[in-house]
């Protein structure tokens, strides 16, 4: 058959070479089942772990068949070939290997999640490494006779020999005046706090701030305000203590600031440890 130019008219190429098609359907289906694959891994603690947010497996799985559907759109129809069996089996093939991939996924320790025992619940030692994590940034005291009573984070409760229950803290957000730190919380932010009003309670000695009273000290250590002060309420309540802290104790306490150590932190931990029910 001729045109009108008198030349013959001939398919192009993706007509005479149909499988051409697959070269840019695939890529494309390919990225879009990625981004599906991330969104499973995500669903299964695939990032930072699953902390308190908890796996979610269902919709890992959801996920994942999205994804083979995406891969196996191309070969099952787009017209690569004339055959329908052979697109079929293609099809088969390609969802045959997403579901092996799918089945690994899905099957394998999540990422970061606590270990299990055989009754579901946590394991000894990965309860361990999260309060680790969660409390490595907590500083005590080498004052003789001291112990450990409570840590939160990068707060510490700790008895001294004499039964004074004292509080150490480190605090990164930088306040509206170091001696904020030592007002009782709620008074920083009520109306009636006045930085100028500090002068009648909290005294400055070089870079250290104290409470007048000398129940309380803050000062610039180890890159982030310290603060040391006389225990009260929840620290008295879980330190295990007799009392606030005498002056002195809060003196010697902040004369004696360390990092903790991995040794104290482990039996902290098992000081503090809730045993878990299956």
């Amino acid at each position: 058959m001729r045109s009108e130019s008198g030349r013959s008219h001939r398919p192009g190429v993706f007509a005479r070479h149909p499988w051409l098609h697959l070269l840019w359907t695939m890529p494309v289906a390919i990225a879009g089942a990625a981004l599906l694959v991330l969104m499973s891994a995500v669903s299964r603690c695939g990032f930072d772990g699953c902390g308190d947010a908890g796996d979610d497996p269902a919709s890992a799985i959801v996920f994942l068949l999205a994804g083979a559907f995406c891969l196996v759109s191309p070969v099952l129809f787009v017209p690569w070939t004339q055959s329908r069996r052979a697109r079929v089996i293609g099809a088969a093939a390609t969802l045959g290997i997403v579901a092996v991939g799918a089945a690994v996924a899905v099957g394998a320790p999540r990422a970061g999640s606590w270990a299990t025992v055989d009754d579901g619940v946590p394991s000894e030692e990965e309860q361990y490494q999260l309060f680790e994590r969660e409390n490595a940034e907590a500083w005590v005291t080498d004052n003789p006779g001291t112990r450990i009573g409570y840590v939160s984070g990068s707060w510490t409760a700790v008895v001294t020999a004499g039964g004074g229950v004292i509080e150490i803290e480190r605090v990164d957000a930088e306040p509206p005046t170091p001696c904020a730190y030592l007002a009782d919380t709620y008074l920083v932010a009520e109306p009636q706090y006045h930085v100028d009003d500090e002068a009648l309670w909290c005294e400055r000695d070089g870079e250290r701030w104290a409470r007048a009273d000398g129940t309380g000290v803050v000062g610039f250590e180890g890159g982030s305000y310290t603060l040391v002060r006389s225990g009260v309420g929840f620290s008295l309540e879980h330190a295990g203590g007799d009392r606030p802290g005498s002056t002195e104790e809060v003196a010697e306490t902040y004369a004696s600031l360390r990092p903790i150590y991995e040794t104290e932190l482990r039996a902290a931990f098992e000081n503090q440890r809730v045993p878990q029910q299956g």
